[in-house]
């Protein structure tokens, strides 16, 4: 699957609290639930299983942001750049419209490093939403 250029709209919206050590949360006014949850543990993921035909993935953009893998159904179909000059507020930085309502499963994982002892910077999350029918 290729992502779509327009982000989903919202419609059902999950923030996902992944029990994992490898993800820690920072409270922030922005999120949209209390905080972002984030990791620069290589390989970390948050996932959600849905029924739907949109879905998207939404962070913020940071000075201290790295790049996440995203994967539809266990398929990488892109890798998204979380770094910016300065801090930005959260927005769909990832979407993807499927022709039908299915079940599909979304990932974003922190990328393993090329080099080792190299920084892949923090992968920031802000959950995902999703259009369930």
């Amino acid at each position: 699957p290729q992502p779509s250029s327009a982000a989903a709209d919202v419609y059902k919206r999950q923030v996902i609290d992944s029990p994992h050590e490898a993800w820690a949360s920072q409270q922030n006014p922005e999120a949209f639930g209390v905080g972002f949850s984030w990791s620069d543990t290589p390989e970390a993921t948050q996932s959600l299983t849905f029924h739907g035909q949109r879905v998207a993935w939404h962070a913020p953009l940071r000075v201290d942001g790295g790049t996440a893998e995203v994967l539809l159904d266990n398929e990488v179909v892109a890798t998204i750049d979380l770094l910016a000059p300065s801090n930005q507020p959260p927005a769909a930085r990832f979407s993807y419209v499927w022709p039908e309502a299915d079940w599909h499963t979304i990932t974003i994982r922190v990328p393993a490093s090329s080099r080792p002892g190299a920084a892949t910077g923090i992968l920031w999350s802000d959950g995902f939403s999703f259009q369930d029918k």
